[in-house]
């Protein structure tokens, strides 16, 4: 007789916490800047809590809002295809971050 097994669900948190050599969380607090424009591409960011702002500046000096992100999305993938440096900055409303 065949005993049912519970079939465990994939876990990205779980997984970088765990498997990925060399990923650490970090927090940041409200407002904080994670990285900024310019500063170089140095990793891919996981969000494990609260949220990202992204801005960039125009020309003219406005700060426009690109990008809002939540909880399981990842970031600064730019490093992955071999940007050096970021385009836009992010600012955390406390979060973790899984770098990888």
């Amino acid at each position: 007789m065949k005993s049912k097994r519970k079939k465990q669900l994939f876990s990205i948190s779980r997984y970088l916490t765990t498997m990925v050599p060399g990923s650490s969380a970090l927090n940041f607090q409200e407002g904080q800047a994670i990285f900024c424009r310019g500063d170089a591409e140095d990793g891919l960011y996981y969000i494990r809590r609260g949220t990202v702002k992204l801005t960039a500046v125009s020309k003219a000096g406005r700060e426009a809002v690109i990008g809002l992100l939540r909880p399981g999305d990842f970031f600064g993938e730019g490093c992955l295809v071999g940007k050096r440096k970021h385009v836009a900055t992010a600012s955390a409303t406390y979060v973790a971050r899984y770098r990888l």
